[in-house]
């Protein structure tokens, strides 16, 4: 909550929306510790490791990690 008014704020004094209008959102696999319990696989590109999802706002170069299940509530608001 404190992120999204930060956020907000910052769009604002910058002369933008307060929400954007556009994302790009791209994932990467990436190797990841012992931590086991984290671990998967990925199929497409063999490494073990976990799925890490980053979205980037159109202008700006900051970006958000996100979780899958957060993509797939967006996915079902967005179509």
């Amino acid at each position: 909550m404190l992120l999204s008014k930060l956020r907000e704020k910052v769009r604002r004094n910058r002369g933008q929306k307060s929400e954007a209008s556009l994302g790009i959102m791209d994932s990467q696999s990436v190797r990841w510790g012992n931590n086991r319990s984290l671990n998967g696989f990925d199929r497409g590109k063999k490494v073990k490791g976990i799925k890490r999802h980053v979205m980037v706002d159109k202008k700006e170069k900051g970006f958000e990690s996100i979780h899958k299940r957060w993509i797939i509530r967006a996915h079902f608001f967005l179509v």
